[in-house]
């Protein structure tokens, strides 16, 4: 395994509703950016937090009335817009921003992972960006290991194989900001099939070809030490 260096700068067997996350809107606007991450990230990380998103904001076409009538809108710490977090291959994910339309063409998901979990090596035809807002991960991206702490941010480019898990003994959580974003109804029929197991690499291409993703082998934690 190459050296590995820092980035600078369960199952619970619950079902979650598509009929739910296909009428969900697009609840994104400013206010609810700044709200949640002012109460979910630290002051040294928040000033690059705002500038990520205010990034995604400007290039969101179309935005019009719609977003101004909803800028009230407020999605609370540990609270998902599916009504509970989706539950899929011994994790589980709260919606924060689902992509519905050409208006909102992201997703935002915080992630959390239990001690030593983590995907297979995977890589999609859209991109993901992680903000890790606790606790450690080791990545690797197209063959590059490195770690990340609270406050850093990692890119995973479309076509990119990629791969995380969290290395330390408590639930650690991040921020997946994905565009064009989606994945959310791919985690959604994860677990509508009861999918648990991350290594189940035939099981989960079955389902994720359907969602332009592709697994390419098992998580870290089923390699074999060297």
């Amino acid at each position: 395994m190459p050296p590995v260096s820092h980035a600078q700068s369960s199952p619970h067997g619950q079902r979650t509703s598509f009929v739910t996350l296909e009428k969900l809107p697009c609840l994104w606007n400013q206010n609810v950016a700044v709200d949640y991450f002012y109460s979910a990230t630290s002051r040294r990380s928040r000033g690059v937090t705002w500038s990520i998103f205010h990034a995604a904001r400007t290039q969101i076409p179309g935005e019009g009335n719609t977003a101004q009538a909803q800028r009230p809108l407020l999605v609370s710490a540990g609270e998902s817009i599916t009504g509970s977090p989706i539950r899929f291959v011994g994790k589980e994910t709260f919606v924060k921003l689902a992509a519905g339309s050409a208006s909102c063409p992201i997703s935002v998901l915080e992630d959390v992972s239990p001690p030593h979990h983590g995907p297979p090596l995977h890589s999609h035809d859209f991109e993901e960006f992680f903000y890790i807002l606790s606790g450690e991960f080791l990545f690797e991206v197209n063959g590059e290991l490195f770690r990340a702490l609270p406050g850093d941010f990692v890119h995973a480019p479309s076509g990119i194989p990629h791969i995380f898990q969290n290395i330390t003994d408590k639930e650690a959580r991040m921020l997946l900001i994905v565009r064009p974003g989606g994945i959310e109804k791919y985690f959604a029929e994860l677990a509508e099939r009861f999918m648990t197991n991350p290594g189940d690499v035939p099981g989960l291409n079955a389902i994720g070809a359907r969602y332009g993703i592709t697994v390419l082998g098992p998580p870290i934690a089923a390699r074999p030490r060297q």
